[in-house]
């Protein structure tokens, strides 16, 4: 009777040895899922904040796109005014000669 006891005591005791490894295993787990949900969150937030980012990206493509095109437009714009008052100069600078050249006969 004694040994049947000694026995079930014994079966007792790894009984509450295997719960009590369960318990902590079943906390081990949450903890871990926990820290799962957390890290899964992290990293949404930084998707979120790339694509926040390439979005930044994407608008200040369009802009220096857009700038580069009106500074294209400007620098194109300018050289035909260059121009044109090149030509009004040479025209200027034909029309005085032909003044001085007409005065001069006229003097003579």
């Amino acid at each position: 009777s004694s040994g049947i006891n000694a026995e079930y005591g014994d079966a007792q005791e790894t009984i509450q040895s295997y719960m009590s490894r369960v318990s902590t295993l079943e906390k081990d787990a949450e903890e871990k899922n926990t820290i799962n949900h957390q890290l899964e969150h992290a990293v949404e937030v930084e998707k979120t904040k790339i694509g926040s980012l390439q979005e930044d990206i994407t608008r200040l493509d369009t802009t220096v796109n857009d700038l580069n095109e009106k500074l294209s437009k400007a620098k194109s714009g300018s050289a035909a005014e260059s121009k044109a008052l090149l030509i009004r100069c040479q025209e200027a600078e034909k029309s005085k000669l032909l003044l001085e050249e007409t005065t001069k006969s006229e003097a003579v």
